[in-house]
Parts: C-alpha cells; structure tokens; sequence
C-alpha cells in the first residue's frame, strides 16, 4: 500500500481549501464535522477534496468486503428440460478483485458460468453479478446449489445456496 498527501493551499476568498490526496489500491474517506466522504481509489488514481473546514484523512488497507446477495432462479419455477439461469449480485466492494464459484452437490462447476466484471459505481465501490446457466434434468430435483465468494477484505469466504424445487419442476412437451 502506498499513499501521500500533498500540502493544502489555501486561497483568498470564499473558494473553499483543495487537498489532493493519493493512495493505490486502498479504500480512503475524509471526514470533518457534520460531514464524511469516501472514495475507493484504484492504483494510481488521484482524488481531489475540497474542504472548507480541517478534515482527518484515513486509509483502510483492509478494504471493504462485499455485500453479497442472495441467488435468484430466472424462471421463478424452473421446468424440466428447460434452460433456467440462477443469478447472484456482488455489490459494494474494495479493492475490486474477488473470486465467485458454483458447486453443485459439493462439485465446482466450470461450464455455463459467467461473471460479469466489477464496475466502479457512483459510491467508489465496486459491484458485479455472477450467473450460472443450466437445463435441469429429472435428476437434478431437490439438487442443491451453492455459490462462493472470496474477497481479500472478508475474514472467510461467503456462500449462498438455492436447493431445484423437487414439486415445481414439471415436465414440459
């Protein structure tokens, strides 16, 4: 982790003191009294402050584990034979590096797995969605699956499971 600070300048008038602050990899926030900014900095990336009081500048080099979601089946009720599509959102994180695996009872799956890459919102977090596509057979009822999400500021990863309905799945002609 690396990080400065370079020296407010200050100038005449109402125009409010700028600070720039530099930091890689790292999620940074300011703060002064009644008020408090964030902004999770890629490699490189130099972020501008305005400031009309003193503030306190802090670097979290943890960064910020995600909020994961739980999974969503696309259709509701997935049929027999039927392409269905489970989908899982990963939202607000730093840094934007992060590990998102399907299993089926226990196995990884590699095939039919796309993820989408982080986007940087509006907040200076990252989010992404992870989708798993499949056509169950009559022997995937009740078959359970679970997906896995690791990221650097988490103590553990974090998983989510969605069991296939065993009455829901009717066969279609």
């Amino acid at each position: 982790m690396t990080g400065s600070r370079s020296a407010p300048s200050r100038t005449s008038g109402p125009s409010p003191t700028t600070e720039a602050c530099t930091a890689s990899g790292v999620r940074s926030s300011w703060s002064w009294p009644g008020r408090t900014r964030g902004r999770s900095t890629p490699a490189g990336f130099t972020t501008p402050v305005s400031l009309r009081r003193p503030c306190t500048v802090c670097l979290l080099p943890t960064g910020t584990p995600p909020n994961v979601m739980f999974i969503n089946c696309e259709p509701l009720c997935p049929l027999l034979n039927q392409e269905c599509t489970l989908h899982l959102c990963i939202k607000d994180f730093c840094p934007e590096d992060v590990s998102v695996s399907w299993f089926k009872d226990g196995e990884e799956l590699l095939s039919g797995v796309f993820n989408t890459p982080p986007s940087l919102n509006i907040s200076g977090l990252y989010s992404m969605f992870s989708f798993l596509k499949l056509t169950p057979d009559k022997d995937d009822r009740g078959s359970q699956f679970r997906c896995r999400v690791v990221h650097s500021a988490q103590k553990e990863p974090e998983e989510r499971l969605f069991t296939l309905p065993r009455v829901d799945m009717t066969v279609t002609d």
